[in-house]
């Protein structure tokens, strides 16, 4: 399975300037439940201040998916409607988060995922040596 750090994320998430630009004023702790396991991430005023497993049961957005819809998620190429929180709903996925705390930082939520993919390793590859995205076919 596909795991990342969480913790790990949080310099590089921090250091990306589509997720702070998206994330700007957002305050919120957002918990992803993958399968048996919870993670946390908290945001302050447009920075990821805290991150990792944890079961906080305060939480202001909720994603909720089984631990094989997170592999897909972290493919290196995801398949179709496993590239997007909204699309991945088709596939179980679940958020809970009140619309005015979810709709506007939406495009910050989905860029943390684009860049756990990016951090994303199988148990046997440490992290930083995944396989690159395969080259496109041209055609």
């Amino acid at each position: 399975m596909r795991t990342i750090d969480f913790d790990a994320l949080r310099p590089v998430a921090n250091a990306d300037f589509e997720f702070r630009n998206a994330a700007r004023s957002w305050s919120a702790t957002v918990r992803f439940d993958i399968g048996a396991e919870v993670h946390t991430v908290t945001v302050k005023g447009g920075e990821i201040v805290d991150a990792g497993p944890d079961g906080a049961f305060s939480y202001d957005v909720r994603i909720v998916m089984t631990s094989e819809t997170w592999h897909e998620m972290m493919a290196p190429v995801p398949r179709p409607f496993y590239h997007d929180l909204s699309a991945a709903r088709l596939h179980g996925l679940q958020i809970e988060a009140a619309p005015e705390v979810f709709g506007p930082y939406y495009p910050a939520l989905r860029r943390l995922v684009e860049l756990a993919r990016e951090q994303a390793t199988e148990e046997s590859c440490p992290l930083g040596t995944r396989p690159a995205r395969p080259e496109p076919v041209e055609g």
